[in-house]
């Protein structure tokens, strides 16, 4: 089947293709980049509650791929801060074919949260951070209440921006995307939520962590990309964002390339229904040939 282009499209069974551009053909598949996720802020004392932390930026993507190495770079989570009046430290880039950029942390201190893939949550006056678009949401913003007591905002997501605090409460975090490239469901990139010293800590994204009460910040669940909580009081630390992913899946038959991948949880792929996968929780190579 001639293509445009001067490609051919070849049919290796009833549902698979592959396409041949010239000589080199090219690997249909699809794959989800979850970045680290942002560490929450820390209580700058006297009720000023740290904000939560941005989820890391997240997409799913169709791709066409050549023989060759494929280099896959697995951001890790950000740092919830541990010293009273900071911000969280920005989670880590997560890389293979697009760049997502690792979450924003959270606010400690009447200044705005970390910009990221999902921006921040702000502490006293101050305004979450901003998300990138197509990766994520900007963290919500948090206003004095009274003086300058403040509980926390919350982190922003990669389905929605995180909550701004209330006269009684702080932010949630923003919320999660689910995806079944492994055969079962997953929920990536949810917001921290921000910290309370007087009442409940935010709730996070689906597998980030919640503010705390008067206490240290949760952390995210490791390689789901969630931003870490905010901590609800200036001796307590925010909480760490979890480290991201990448998960590259390609239908298992009619598939004729030898594909080795280095780094994977597994060296040979996990088969899935129609699906083969591999999943990498950290960096390494996919080799088509």
């Amino acid at each position: 089947m001639a293509q445009h282009g001067g490609g051919t499209l070849v049919a290796l069974s009833a549902s698979v293709f592959t396409f041949f551009s010239g000589t080199s053909p090219l690997l249909v598949l699809d794959y989800i980049v979850a970045a680290g996720g942002g560490g929450g802020g820390r209580d700058s004392g006297a009720g000023r509650d740290g904000g939560g932390g941005g989820a890391g930026g997240f997409q799913d993507n169709p791709a066409a791929l050549s023989k060759g190495t494929h280099t896959i770079t697995v951001g890790a989570g950000g740092a919830g801060s541990a010293t009273a009046s900071t911000n969280g430290t920005i989670g880590g880039t997560t890389t293979f074919q697009v760049s997502m950029t690792g979450g924003g942390g959270g606010s400690g201190n009447r200044i705005a949260g970390g910009n990221g893939g999902s921006g921040g949550g702000g502490n006293v006056q101050g305004a979450g951070g901003t998300g990138i678009s197509g990766q994520g949401f900007a963290g919500g913003n948090a206003f004095a209440i009274s003086g300058f007591r403040s509980d926390g905002g919350g982190g922003g997501g990669a389905g929605s921006v995180g909550g701004n605090n209330t006269v009684s409460s702080p932010g949630n975090g923003g919320t999660a995307v689910s995806n079944d490239y492994t055969g079962s469901s997953i929920s990536y990139s949810g917001g921290g939520g921000g910290g309370s010293l007087a009442g409940t800590g935010g709730t996070g994204g689906t597998n980030a962590g919640n503010g705390g009460t008067n206490g240290a910040g949760a952390s995210g669940v490791a390689n789901c990309a969630g931003g870490g909580g905010g901590s609800g009081n200036s001796s307590s630390n925010g909480g760490n964002g979890g480290s991201g992913r990448v998960v590259i899946r390609y239908f298992t038959a009619g598939t004729s390339f030898t594909i080795t991948a280095t780094g994977a949880t597994s060296g040979s792929p996990t088969v899935s229904g129609v699906y083969s996968y591999f999943e990498y929780l950290g960096s390494g190579t996919l080799v088509i040939a």
